[in-house]
């Protein structure tokens, strides 16, 4: 899965390709500004966020092509921390909308909660689902800096993981939900250990 533009530089659309196979899938035919997608658990759907100039929010389509059909509208301002996440049950998405608040959307009712982010956070971006679902990680924005924390989906448990500015970015858990994978303004590939922040 990715979001390919043409060239053009504001043209974004969604694509999938099997592994080992030639053949691309063009699933959407709406050419965007950006594009952030994430796959369901299950394998079946493709949550994404859009941001283009006349329709902007957060979309899902199934995995082998269809409609798309949209769960929130969003304005999404600052592109550089778009992302999605699902819970392990494919119940809820997580994302940032463009002003620095982060969200749970319920995909079954529609329900949306803004997620709590601590006192010392001026803004909360890129919130990421662990594996088992029972912690998000997300980037603290603080004086132009970005900060990685952990907090359980209900807002408690927050815990600073990193203490260096991380700077925007995309965070991913491993699949034993133990680390961070990250990309800090190094440019290289850290993982970062949840228990003692190395």
């Amino acid at each position: 899965m990715f979001a390919w533009d043409g060239g053009t530089g504001n043209n974004f659309d969604l694509y999938v390709k099997v592994v080992g196979k030639e053949n691309v899938s063009r699933l959407t035919h709406k050419p965007s500004e950006w594009l952030a997608p994430a796959w369901s658990p299950d394998g079946r759907t493709i949550a994404f966020e859009r941001k283009s100039a006349s329709d902007s929010g957060i979309f899902e389509i199934p995995a082998i092509g269809g409609p798309e059909r949209k769960l929130a509208s969003v304005a999404f301002n600052y592109t550089p921390v778009m992302s999605m996440s699902w819970s392990n049950d494919g119940r809820l998405l997580t994302y940032g909308d463009g002003d620095g608040v982060m969200h749970l959307l319920d995909h079954e009712n529609g329900e949306l909660t803004t997620l709590a982010h601590p006192a010392e956070c001026d803004r909360g971006w890129s919130p990421a689902f662990s594996p088992d679902g029972k912690r998000i990680a997300f980037l603290c924005e603080r004086n132009n800096l970005f900060f990685i924390f952990v907090m359980r989906p209900d807002g408690t448990g927050v815990r600073q993981i990193i203490n260096e500015d991380a700077g925007p970015q995309n965070l991913t858990w491993t699949a034993d939900g133990k680390r961070l994978l990250t990309n800090p303004r190094t440019n290289q590939l850290l993982e970062t250990n949840l228990e003692n922040g190395k």
